[in-house]
């Protein structure tokens, strides 16, 4: 495994492990804590958290099987993907009709919609775009690996959201932590690909790509953090 695999693919192992943590800490108290009661709690999200954590740890047990040349283990692994992704988007479009139907957005102008659900939109928008990259260079394992770590970066925001919850921020401060802190992830990873003299172009990519999230949101949450 040259110096470029290796970059990509410890990182990943330990971008997955401080995922899961967040994961952890986030889901606790709305999920973890509340295992085996979980009465309140609609079957929808069951399946969306379950297809959620099973995308998070194949992000950390890949990784592991590339590091010790199990190929043939991980290829298998990654043949999951295949039914596991269309599962999360079709999760996170039935949240979406259920957002829409719960907050009555029918009452809304088309606009207004799509502005009040403008993250959830690109979340989505974002895993299905990271995720065909990785399908499309799944013969150049740098790419391949680059992409698919990329589609873990969108779970930052509800993970790390909810962690912070133990410090009782506003949303929009909550919020603006959380992008500030995925686009520095992204930067940092940048930065080091620059250092090594590995191709940065894709964390070029993937940053400006997480624009198209960050830059809305910060204008509409400007009011209310200044």
């Amino acid at each position: 495994m040259n110096n470029n695999y290796k970059f990509v693919y410890k990182g990943g192992i330990y971008f997955s492990l401080i995922l899961l943590f967040f994961v952890f800490v986030g889901f606790f108290k709305t999920y973890f804590g509340l295992i085996p009661h979980f009465e309140k709690t609609p079957v929808l999200l069951h399946w969306h958290f379950t297809f959620l954590m099973s995308w998070v740890l194949l992000l950390f047990v890949q990784p592991i099987l590339v590091h010790y040349k199990k190929y043939k283990w991980h290829k298998c692994l990654g043949k999951i993907t295949y039914v596991l992704a269309p599962l999360i988007l079709a999760s996170l479009i039935f949240l979406m009709i259920r957002y829409y139907n719960k907050y009555h957005l029918e009452e809304y102008s088309l606009l207004d919609v799509i502005i009040i659900m403008h993250s959830q939109e690109v979340h989505a928008f974002q895993f299905l775009l990271f995720y065909v990259l990785a399908l499309v260079y799944r013969r150049n394992p740098f790419l391949h690996g680059i992409y698919m770590v990329a589609t873990g970066f969108i779970f930052i925001n509800p993970s790390l959201t909810r962690a912070l919850g133990v410090f009782n921020p506003t949303y929009p401060v909550a919020e603006a932590i959380v992008m500030c802190f995925t686009d520095l992830v992204i930067l940092t990873m940048l930065f080091l690909a620059v250092k090594k003299g590995i191709n940065y172009k894709p964390y070029i990519f993937i940053f400006l790509v997480f624009q198209l999230h960050d830059i809305p949101m910060f204008i509409k949450l400007w009011g209310d953090l200044f």
